[in-house]
């Protein structure tokens, strides 16, 4: 919804003029574009997590660590003037969708780090003594 519905090319180049860009009309659709194909990429990512449900391969485990740290810096990397703006035009409900998801994904990240620290493997599991 936050991909297709609140950001849209009109919203970036609102958020563009905030920002000071010197031609924010011919910069907001190839924004928009590269924002919607980023914001499908981590659909298609944290659809992945669904499969650690049937299998704990090492592969899926990092590619879901890659998927939701980088996720997670999503608040960093989302230019300040496009969170003032989305609660400024949609309120509290204009930044919830990034919050939770970015939010989320930087915990899930930190636990799945401090589970493989902590006992030395991927997917928490102990490994068996030899």
């Amino acid at each position: 919804m936050h991909n297709f519905v609140i950001i849209d090319p009109s919203f970036i180049e609102t958020m563009m003029k905030m920002a000071g860009v010197s031609n924010p009309a011919a910069e907001a659709v190839s924004f928009t574009k590269g924002f919607r194909i980023v914001g499908c990429l981590y659909i298609v990512g944290n659809a992945l997590g669904v499969l650690s449900i049937k299998s704990r391969s090492g592969a899926l485990w990092w590619i879901l660590l890659f998927v939701n740290m980088t996720q997670g810096l999503g608040t960093a990397w989302i230019p300040a003037s496009m969170w003032r703006l989305a609660l400024d035009v949609y309120g509290v409900w204009g930044i919830l969708p990034s919050a939770i998801t970015d939010g989320g994904a930087l915990v899930l990240s930190m636990t799945m780090i401090y589970s493989m620290i902590k006992y030395r493997s991927t997917w928490g599991q102990r490994r068996a003594p030899s």
